[in-house]
């Protein structure tokens, strides 16, 4: 009788990663007719924008939303063009707005008042080999991950 020697799993014997996971969600509004965002009006579509990437809020892991819009062309007089929008995600925007509420709420919850959050993003900004040229315009988003609130990494 032949005795069969264990083996483990590939999966046991892994060791566990310290990289969180990362996951792709596809959001897509490019239907061939919208309407106008000021009178409603339908509008033909012109073009499909290129996708673009916004992060989103997950616990241990990097959630990548993959935002595809498109522009149309307006058969009103209000504008010439307009563009669709997914709910949740601002124009041109590198984050949604799950991430921006989190970061206002967690610069809240540690009872900063804007002189706090110069001085300490004043030191973080030394302290980078290649700090950003405009501070000026940096978002609420941008202001809580150099301050470290980031909700990931």
């Amino acid at each position: 009788m032949d005795v069969l020697p264990f083996t483990r799993s590939r999966r046991q014997s892994e060791p566990q990663s310290d990289q969180p996971r990362t996951f792709h969600h596809y959001r897509r509004n490019t239907p061939p007719r919208a309407p106008c965002p000021h009178c409603g009006k339908l509008g033909q579509r012109k073009q499909i924008l290129p996708t673009r990437i916004v992060r989103d809020i997950a616990y241990k892991a990097i959630h990548l939303v993959h935002v595809t819009t498109a522009e149309y062309r307006a058969s009103c007089s209000c504008c010439t063009t307009f563009r669709s929008q997914i709910e949740g995600i601002e124009a041109k925007a590198h984050y949604t707005n799950k991430v921006r509420e989190a970061v206002m709420d967690r610069l809240l919850d540690d009872h900063m008042n804007l002189d706090q959050i110069r001085f300490a993003i004043s030191a973080r900004l030394s302290s980078l080999e290649d700090p950003p040229t405009r501070v000026a315009s940096l978002s609420s988003v941008d202001l809580g991950l150099l301050l470290g609130h980031a909700l990931y990494r």
